[in-house]
């Protein structure tokens, strides 16, 4: 719990900007179409509203980059830091171990729980507080963006979810 309240506000800042990122990454293509949709029919293009949409996807992919970014960069902060304090903590306790304990567990086991370990937990903080969190905002997203857009078309989408995923489990069992 001492670990939430000291990066509290990085992780928060970290939800905020990952939502950002993940809005504009699903309006992206909702622009985009708007643009296609303005260009329909030979001598029918209206560029300045083709120039505007494209503005607008333009604005959306870079705001995308730079919340990703910085996010990527507070999340490496907080995994980095996180698993150094763990990795001091650990260090501290087996200075603190009798040389009874010592002789009698193998080494490869504490120097497993100070690097590789370490690594792991550094990999699944980092990993959770980038990819995670941005892949669930995006599904989130999406999916209330496709029923504002067309309710039938979501339904059928979603229903065809575990179908989707049964058929790819069954075909990586065989």
């Amino acid at each position: 719990m001492h670990m939430w309240r000291k990066y509290r506000k990085t992780i928060i800042l970290c939800l905020i900007l990952s939502l950002i990122s993940s809005v504009t990454l699903v309006l992206s293509p909702f622009y985009l179409g708007e643009a296609i949709d303005v260009m329909i029919g030979i001598g029918n293009v209206d560029m300045p509203v083709v120039v505007y949409y494209i503005g607008i996807v333009a604005a959306c992919y870079s705001m995308h980059f730079i919340t990703t970014w910085i996010v990527s960069l507070l999340a490496n902060y907080v995994a980095v830091n996180y698993v150094e304090v763990i990795r001091e903590r650990l260090k501290n306790h087996v200075e603190k171990l009798p040389l009874s304990y010592l002789d009698t567990h193998a080494h490869g086991n504490l120097s497993s729980l100070l690097a590789m370990d370490g690594e792991q937990l550094l990999d699944g903080i980092y990993q959770g507080l980038t990819q995670l969190l941005n892949g669930v905002f995006v599904i989130i997203i999406s999916l209330g963006f496709m029923l504002y857009i067309n309710i039938p078309m979501t339904l059928i989408v979603v229903a065809m979810v575990p179908v989707v995923f049964l058929t790819s489990r069954f075909i990586a069992k065989k």
